[in-house]
């Protein structure tokens, strides 16, 4: 079975600027990675690769064993894209909106009625799209991709200027099809959301792979494990940290024979701290 998506030393020249270096990985199907860093990084060009809208200047892309850029026609079969610009009909209904991508991929018409319930959109069925908050306009996005059945999404900043309640429909609504089997491709700045859906993240800086694993790998590779303690001194709740190692129990008997301990936690970088260390070159 051919990984969902496949790239192998694949580099793209603009003039005199490098905008991706020999980058390569793999996903498998039914998985999220997230291609994360800086502006300026590469992430939206390995984007336009993928999906068949530039030619890399060397190196293979292939999904679903199909290469995007000697095959658009049949890429565009399989995949869908959010890109981080809201472009919908904004003087179409939403059900219109949905119905145009239907009839181009040739769905059955029950399908429309069924994504707008999925997407909770129902009572919105006939608003025009200009009409919508930002929050339902990146619903009817996702709606519209959703009607032609994907079997890989690329999703360039999809919660941009989003509030968090919206924030977190589109992260439900993403998990969810992963859950089905469907393959996510995901640039973002909010660190907090790739926290929660990427099963693998490649972490890039000025076209280059700066460091790649899973969220456990990379917090472990940045930090040793810590463990925050919590206690009560003198009436009043206070917080230490201690390294996780050979000598943890002997600190933490010291603490408990003083204090009244009401909290043990594990204290692992947060995947933003990761990005700002890779970032400005420390680690």
């Amino acid at each position: 079975m051919p990984f969902a998506i496949s790239i192998e030393s694949l580099s793209k020249q603009y003039g005199s600027v490098q905008a991706l270096k020999n980058l390569s990985f793999h996903v498998n199907e039914g998985k999220c990675v997230g291609l994360l860093g800086p502006n300026g990084a590469g992430k939206s060009t390995a984007i336009k690769i993928l999906t068949g809208q530039m030619q890399p200047s060397s190196g293979t892309v292939k999904i679903l064993g199909i290469n995007p850029v000697q095959n658009p026609k049949a890429i565009h079969q399989l995949i869908g894209y959010i890109p981080d610009r809201q472009s919908i009909y904004n003087e179409l209904t939403v059900t219109q909106n949905i119905e145009i991508f239907r009839q181009i991929y040739k769905k059955p018409k029950e399908r429309t009625k069924q994504i707008i319930q999925q997407m909770e959109l129902t009572d919105k069925a006939k608003t025009k799209g200009k009409k919508l908050s930002r929050g339902l306009k990146q619903r009817l996005l996702i709606a519209r991709i959703l009607v032609c059945t994907p079997k890989v999404i690329f999703l360039d900043e999809p919660t941009t200027g989003l509030d968090p309640d919206s924030t977190d429909f589109v992260c439900q609504a993403l998990k969810e099809l992963k859950e089905k089997g469907v393959t996510l491709f995901l640039t973002t700045h909010l660190m907090s959301l790739a926290e929660k859906l990427c099963d693998y993240i490649i972490l890039l800086n000025k076209g280059e792979k700066q460091e790649e694993g899973t969220l456990p790998e990379l917090q472990k590779r940045y930090r040793d494990p810590q463990m925050k303690v919590g206690f009560v001194e003198e009436g009043k709740q206070k917080t230490i940290t201690i390294p996780f190692n050979q000598n943890f129990l002997e600190e933490l008997a010291k603490i408990k024979k003083e204090r009244e301990i009401i909290f043990i936690n594990t204290d692992k970088p947060r995947l933003e701290d990761i990005f700002i260390q890779l970032v400005r070159g420390k680690k």
